[in-house]
């Protein structure tokens, strides 16, 4: 091998991210669209090569994390979705793995970490709510082992007794079909909620199908607000009024500091901000 093909095996360099979801899921998710383009543009711009390989469950993944490790083609990884109890982290340490995260900040420790304040957020989607006079919301959540899900609930209903709002809870899977179910069980009540936040843009779909499939009106007897805006969002009837965040801003923050961790700099950024966007989704409460 000549000196110059060991320098350019030396200078090839990849990062990898496996997804625990169907495929089909993913094709889907306006947000992990966004997400894998945003951190392929930053680690292609570094010089490296950005692998997402789509898995079915955990054990997959796991497998995948050994033979990246085996085979040596890619030491650096990318992961997010942290569950409570995650079990990640000594096994991607065994592994001698360099991580980044997209998550919570304890759990990544002394790795590069892009953090979410939720909490934040979930006040912002609130004050909107209560600044329109609301005063009974639910939030339609995602499984509630993962991280983000639970973050964003123990806000909600924090806020919620701060304020003395009535506050409920249906959980989905982020699929429309579970923002359909979810609906349901929220109106399976004498007094249903005049608000509900969806944990996404697919969950807030299903529910706008089922509030309309019984003859109520969207905002005038119900308002949505849906946690990531997307196209589907805006081409909604109506436009659904949604948290804006700059998924594609937070992958280039991770690609970075992917990038930048094989040479020793470690990164811990906080994601930009959403902001609301307050679209026809959403009004005041009718007196009932």
């Amino acid at each position: 091998m000549s000196d110059e093909d060991s320098r350019g095996r030396a200078d090839r360099w990849a990062v990898g991210m496996a997804l625990v979801r169907p495929s089909r899921d993913l094709q889907a998710e306006s947000y992990s669209q966004e997400l894998i383009a945003g951190l392929d543009e930053a680690i292609t711009r570094a010089g490296g090569t950005f692998i997402v390989k789509v898995v079915p469950d955990e054990a997959a993944e796991r497998a995948t994390y050994q033979q990246w490790a085996e085979d040596g083609r890619i030491r650096s990884v990318v992961i997010e979705e942290l569950t409570i109890t995650d079990t990640r982290r000594p096994l991607l340490e065994e592994y001698g793995l360099e991580v980044t995260v997209l998550g919570d900040r304890v759990f990544a420790g002394d790795w590069p970490v892009i953090w979410n304040d939720h909490a934040a957020a979930m006040k912002l989607a609130m004050d909107a709510m209560q600044d329109l006079g609301h005063r009974s919301v639910a939030r339609v959540s995602g499984p509630l082992h993962f991280h983000h899900s639970a973050a964003r609930s123990s806000a909600f209903f924090a806020l919620g007794a701060a304020r003395a709002l009535v506050v409920t809870e249906a959980v989905g899977d982020y699929s429309r079909q579970s923002g359909v179910k979810a609906v349901r069980e929220l109106f399976n009540v004498e007094e249903p909620p005049t608000a509900i936040i969806f944990d996404n843009d697919l969950m807030a779909l299903g529910g706008l199908a089922e509030i309309t499939g019984r003859g109520l009106r969207v905002p005038e007897d119900v308002s949505i607000v849906a946690w990531d805006d997307s196209v589907r969002c805006q081409m909604s009837i109506p436009p659904l009024a949604a948290l804006s965040h700059d998924v594609h801003e937070i992958g280039e923050s991770a690609g970075e500091a992917a990038s930048v961790a094989r040479h020793g700099r470690v990164i811990r950024k906080e994601s930009p901000r959403p902001i609301f966007l307050p679209r026809a989704s959403v009004g005041p409460p009718r007196t009932r």
